[in-house]
């Protein structure tokens, strides 16, 4: 949901609930970035995958194993019970997202 923006070229809202505390998450998100966050705390936790798998199966690697958490502390419950799971923060995770794409895609990053 962070890197679709720069993909399409238009804003997206978001809404997710936190798997942890079941509260509603809502974002705005551009091609350049996050607009607005709802809570401001917003963790993104993402199991780091294989470079091949993600090769293989890049919507599983980045979309099947990414979770929005309601805040820090919502975020390092979910972690202590997922061995390999990374927390990061909504830019960390808009600029990794378009990353990942621009190399699949045979380009340069955003």
């Amino acid at each position: 949901a962070l890197f679709l923006p720069g993909l399409i070229g238009e804003e997206a809202e978001v809404t997710s609930l936190c798997p942890e505390s079941g509260d509603d998450i809502r974002l705005r998100v551009a091609p350049e970035g996050v607009l607005d966050a709802e809570p401001e705390d917003i963790r993104l936790a993402i199991t780091v995958p294989d470079p091949g798998a993600a090769r293989a199966d890049v919507r599983h690697a980045f979309c099947c194993d990414v979770r929005f958490l309601v805040d820090s502390r919502a975020g390092e419950r979910w972690q202590r019970q997922r061995p390999g799971v990374r927390l990061m923060g909504l830019e960390e995770g808009h600029c990794l997202g378009g990353a990942v794409w621009a190399a699949l895609l045979g380009e340069e990053g955003p």
